[in-house]
């Protein structure tokens, strides 16, 4: 066994086994292409005989190996996703006795889902084939072979939603919240442009008296359950300064429920150990959305009125982005930047006086 620069400046390693001779390219170092070795080695004297583990067992074991080089989040939903769309949907037999008949089955299941859940559940297939061949040196050709699923039906035009409040609808939205805990949770997620995940996360600790800073988040497994995650990116990490009025209230509930330094700032019914539930929040919104009597809104516009707000008031992109942890402006741009109708006029003014002029000409 032997490692090895290529000509190309990358590492590659050459193994003996049993007069067999394998060699494998593409690491970016020595110590990538040991570490490809040992596991190379490990996967064929697990299936001498050239028959894999069980299918279910198989993708298990690529996880253990699939949670080192990612997010704990990207691992949960991937999780999750082989949970919903494969797990019991291709057949639970070893991986080298599955057959095209097998994965054309699943792909006509997978095909009735949307583009996005097909992509995603797509991707995570492919990263397993890959580890099948680093690990077994197996070539899951079934799989391979499966042509991808491509939706070339024409989509009708459906009217984006908006996402923002007006000022008006958020004070009634807020007037009509009588729970002091859900009241303080939708007014620090206001001003600090929170996702649910991050407001769900928040500690005793985070508040630090006069500003909230955020560091971890909560990610929902479903049936209730929830772990404790990183956010969504290195910029989502900051520190957001709250007005005077909110520290003041926020400092008399912290006391008034004697919230120690690990318990969470919005607990469950379960108690301080506990996040309140995303269900519960969610539930929590279209009640009194119907109180105020406004359209239902999802926890995520706060951040769009509050990005919204801000750009009306004067305040640069770039500003805006660093509020709401957005690791490039584009992305603020993108998704949080609403015209309203009036914008939408003034253009429609604007390019009719211009057309006019020309065709008068």
């Amino acid at each position: 066994m032997a490692v090895y620069k290529d000509k190309n400046g990358g590492f590659m390693f050459k193994v003996s086994i049993d007069g067999h001779q394998y060699l494998r390219r593409g690491f970016s170092s020595s110590k990538e292409a040991l570490f490809g070795q040992s596991k190379f080695v490990v996967g064929l004297a697990q299936c001498p005989n050239g028959i894999l583990p069980l299918f279910d067992d198989c993708f298990m074991k690529f996880f253990e190996f699939y949670k080192l080089d990612c997010k704990r989040s990207t691992y949960i939903s991937n999780f999750k996703r082989f949970n919903e769309y494969i797990r019991g949907r291709i057949p639970n037999k070893s991986v080298s006795e599955l057959d095209d008949s097998d994965l054309k089955a699943w792909r006509s299941y997978l095909s009735k889902y949307s583009s996005s859940v097909v992509d995603s559940v797509w991707n995570l297939m492919s990263k397993f084939s890959a580890w099948l061949f680093d690990y077994y040196s197996f070539n899951f050709s079934s799989f391979k072979l499966l042509p991808k699923i491509k939706d070339y039906s024409i989509k009708p035009y459906v009217e984006v939603r908006k996402k923002t409040l007006s000022v008006d609808d958020l004070r009634k939205f807020l007037d009509s919240v009588d729970d002091i805990k859900l009241y303080l949770l939708f007014v620090v997620s206001f001003v600090c442009s929170l996702r649910i995940g991050e407001a769900r996360g928040l500690l005793r600790s985070s508040f630090l008296g006069d500003a909230i800073v955020v560091n971890r988040a909560e990610s929902y497994l479903g049936q209730g359950k929830s772990v404790p995650v990183s956010p969504k990116s290195e910029s989502s990490c900051r520190k957001i300064v709250l007005p005077s009025s909110v520290c003041s209230i926020l400092d008399s509930y912290c006391r008034d429920n004697r919230l120690a330094s690990d318990d969470y700032l919005f607990f469950s019914p379960r108690g301080t150990k506990f996040p309140l539930g995303a269900t519960t929040i969610r539930r929590a919104i279209e009640h009194y959305c119907g109180r105020a009597g406004i359209p239902y809104f999802r926890f995520h516009s706060f951040r769009h009125t509050f990005a919204t707000l801000l750009v009306d008031g004067g305040f640069s992109v770039d500003v805006v982005g660093s509020f709401l942890g957005h690791s490039s402006s584009s992305i603020t741009k993108k998704y949080y930047v609403h015209c309203d109708e009036t914008d939408s006029n003034r253009v429609d003014k604007y390019l009719d006086g211009v057309f006019k002029i020309k065709f008068d000409r």
